[in-house]
């Protein structure tokens, strides 16, 4: 089994590894190395260096046929081996985003948890494309024209909720978003509402970090000022996203 560096200093160890010999599958190792470590980079620049730096292990494992974060052994498993690097991305911006919640999310949010992490997946290539118009990452030579393509292709999979606000039809439906939270295309449709604020606001992003402090007793209003408070988002941002979830 080899190993790629997606960032090594000091204590701090994040890996890709692969247990293919072939040459191939290691030089595809090393190009997802690469870019995870600029999705690492634009995770500090929404989390702050320290708190990303406090999850000194991380290994990924590519090229499985399911994707998973197994946060207490520092474990994310995604099912891309770099066949096509805008899902690869894709991938572990939405399992990198689980990774850090310090902990479990309790059962009534888990949906939420995965709305955000959807969303966070779209926002992370956008940024990669930005960031790429500068300093373009060779690994991703004739993809970064297919980026915003990707994005509006995983936006469009999402379920229809017709003209109902996306307030009432969380109110309608949360007895089964918190049945099912991996309902993806429904998970889908909550994060492109939320998506324009999230780039507006990029604060917003750092309630990711409180969602373990949610309880199930919780109704979704008490819930969005307990982590939007926590997170000290700047007010115009709070106020805001909570309009979108709660009517």
């Amino acid at each position: 089994m080899k190993s790629y560096y997606i960032f090594h200093e000091n204590e701090i160890s994040w890996a890709v590894f692969t247990s293919a010999q072939e040459a191939s599958d290691e030089t595809a190792t090393k190009g997802l190395a690469i870019m995870f470590s600029e999705v690492r980079r634009i995770f500090i620049d929404l989390f702050q260096e320290a708190e990303i730096n406090s999850h000194e292990i991380l290994t990924v494992l590519p090229a499985f046929n399911d994707q998973m974060t197994i946060r207490e052994h520092n474990l994310i498993v995604i099912s891309s081996n770099n066949e096509y690097p805008p899902q690869a991305i894709h991938q572990f911006s939405h399992e990198l985003c689980h990774f850090i919640v310090p902990e479990k999310v309790c059962e009534t949010y888990r949906w939420f948890e995965e709305t955000l992490c959807q969303a966070m997946s779209w926002y992370v290539l956008l940024k990669v494309l930005e960031h790429g118009k500068e300093n373009p990452i060779e690994q991703l030579s004739g993809y970064y024209d297919r980026m915003e393509w990707y994005v509006a292709e995983c936006q469009a999979n999402r379920l229809s909720i017709g003209e109902k606000p996306i307030s009432l039809y969380i109110s309608d439906h949360i007895a089964h978003l918190k049945e099912d939270c991996y309902d993806r295309r429904m998970n889908a449709a909550i994060a492109y509402e939320l998506f324009p604020i999230l780039q507006e606001f990029p604060d917003l992003w750092k309630i990711v970090l409180y969602l373990h402090t949610l309880t199930d007793e919780m109704p979704l209003s008490d819930a969005l000022d307990h982590i939007l408070l926590s997170a000290d988002v700047v007010e115009t941002g709070r106020n805001q996203f909570k309009q979108i979830l709660v009517e």
